[in-house]
């Protein structure tokens, strides 16, 4: 997301730390397309309002982005953002599914995410 019309990917941009281990995938790709990271945030929310604010582009996922309300005016879609996708991982054992709370739990995650995992195991 940009304050400015970006019409390419940003040479720098603002991300969200990318030593924590949730997001140190993010970094290899934004090498891989020629982005360095110019500040490192704490909170995809503060990296949203320095966007906003024009300091810089920042990388914010889409769901920081509907939450706040933000213009999808400032928002810009590039080809490589197709791959910066974090997995869901859901470990249970089958006899969890008789707790309605976690079957609940479960079933609008398989909803929402695209099935890209294996059904679980017979053995656990």
């Amino acid at each position: 997301m940009s304050q400015l019309p970006l019409i390419a990917p940003p040479k720098t941009l603002i991300t969200n730390d990318l030593n924590n281990p949730a997001n140190t995938y993010q970094a290899g790709l934004l090498q891989q397309v020629g982005i360095t990271p110019c500040m490192q945030m704490d909170s995809y929310t503060a990296a949203a309002q320095l966007a906003i604010k024009g300091t810089t582009a920042a990388l914010v996922p889409l769901s920081i982005i509907k939450t706040l309300h933000i213009d999808e005016g400032l928002c810009f879609d590039f080809e490589f953002l197709s791959t910066l996708t974090r997995p869901v991982h859901v470990v249970y054992r089958p006899s969890a599914l008789k707790i309605k709370r976690v079957r609940t739990v479960i079933e609008t995650i398989e909803d929402a995410v695209p099935k890209v995992a294996s059904m679980p195991l017979s053995s656990t």
